[in-house]
C-alpha cells in the first residue's frame, strides 16, 4: 500500500514542481548565454559576471523555497484540512502516510538542490572566470589550503552535507506542522511559529557546535597567515555540519513518528 501512496503523491505533485524546475533550467540556460557574451568584454564583463552570479544565487534560493513550502503545504492540506477526513479513512497506517510524503518530498527537495548546484557550476564556467591565467592553479591551491581537499573531494563532501541537510529541513517542516496541530486554535499560525523556533534553535546549536573546532585550532596554533584559518579548517567544519544535521534530522523524524500516531483533531 505504501507504493500506491507514493505513486499517488508523485502524480499529485510532479506537474507543479516540474514547472518550477523547468523554469529554473530555462533561466540557467539564458544566464549562461548572457555570461558568455559578457565575458568577452574582459574587465567590465568579469565584474558583471560576478554580480550576475550573486543575483542568480539569490534567485535559486527563491526557487528552493517555493519547492520546500509547496511540499509543506501539501502535507498540511492533505492531513489537516477537509482533505484529511478522506486521507485518514484510507486503509493505511499513519506511518505509511508519513513515509509516502517523506519519500516523495525528499526526492523533490534533493533533486531541486542538485539542479541548483549544477546551475551554479554552469554559470561559473560560462562567466569565463575559470579561463583567467592560472585560474585552475590558484583554485587548487585555495581549496587545498582552505578545505584540505581538492575541488572534487570538497564537492563530494559538500554534496553529502547538502543531501543530509535536505532531509533535516524536510523533517523540520513536517514536525512544525504536527506540533501546530497540538494547539487548540490558530493551528497554522502555531505551525509557522514552531518552524521559526526550530529553525532558529537548530541554527544556534549548529553555530555553537562549529565554534569548538575553531577554538581547538586556535589553541593548537594552526592559524594561517594574517590570522586566517587554513590547513583544511573549513573542510572540517563541513564534516561537523554533516553530523549535526544528521542528528537533527533523526531527532525530528523520531518525534514525527510519535506525533503521527496520536488521534487527529481536524476541528
Amino acid at each position: 500500500m505504501l507504493a500506491k501512496l507514493i505513486k499517488y503523491e508523485w502524480k499529485a505533485s510532479y506537474k507543479t514542481l516540474t514547472a518550477v524546475n523547468l523554469t529554473s533550467a530555462i533561466l540557467t540556460l539564458l544566464g549562461c548565454l548572457f555570461l558568455r557574451l559578457a565575458a568577452s568584454s574582459r574587465e567590465e564583463g568579469i565584474l558583471l559576471s560576478i554580480l550576475f552570479i550573486v543575483f542568480y544565487t539569490l534567485s535559486l534560493s527563491a526557487f528552493n523555497l517555493v519547492t520546500q513550502f509547496y511540499i509543506y503545504f501539501r502535507f498540511y492540506r492533505n492531513f489537516y484540512t477537509a482533505e484529511g477526513y478522506l486521507m485518514h479513512t484510507l486503509p493505511v497506517t499513519p506511518l505509511q502516510l508519513l513515509h509516502s510524503k517523506l519519500i516523495v518530498g525528499y526526492l523533490w527537495i534533493t533533486l531541486n538542490s542538485l539542479l541548483n548546484l549544477l546551475a551554479l557550476a554552469a554559470l561559473t564556467w560560462s562567466s569565463g572566470l575559470l579561463e583567467l591565467p592560472n585560474a585552475y592553479t590558484e583554485l587548487l591551491i585555495l581549496y587545498r589550503y582552505t578545505f584540505g581537499a581538492s575541488p572534487l573531494q570538497f564537492s563530494l563532501l559538500f554534496l553529502a552535507s547538502m543531501v543530509i541537510s535536505c532531509f533535516s529541513t524536510l523533517m523540520m517542516g513536517y514536525l512544525s506542522i504536527l506540533l501546530g496541530q497540538l494547539v487548540e486554535k490558530y493551528k497554522l499560525g502555531a505551525a509557522i511559529g514552531f518552524f521559526i523556533a526550530l529553525y532558529l534553535g537548530s541554527q544556534i546549536i549548529a553555530s555553537l557546535v562549529t565554534v569548538f573546532p575553531s577554538v581547538l585550532q586556535a589553541l593548537s596554533g594552526r592559524l594561517g597567515y594574517y590570522g586566517q584559518f587554513g590547513l583544511g579548517f573549513y573542510g572540517g567544519i563541513i564534516g561537523v555540519v554533516c553530523l549535526t544535521q544528521l542528528l537533527f534530522g533523526a531527532a525530528f523524524y523520531a518525534i514525527c513518528l510519535f506525533l503521527m500516531q496520536r488521534r487527529v483533531n481536524l476541528d
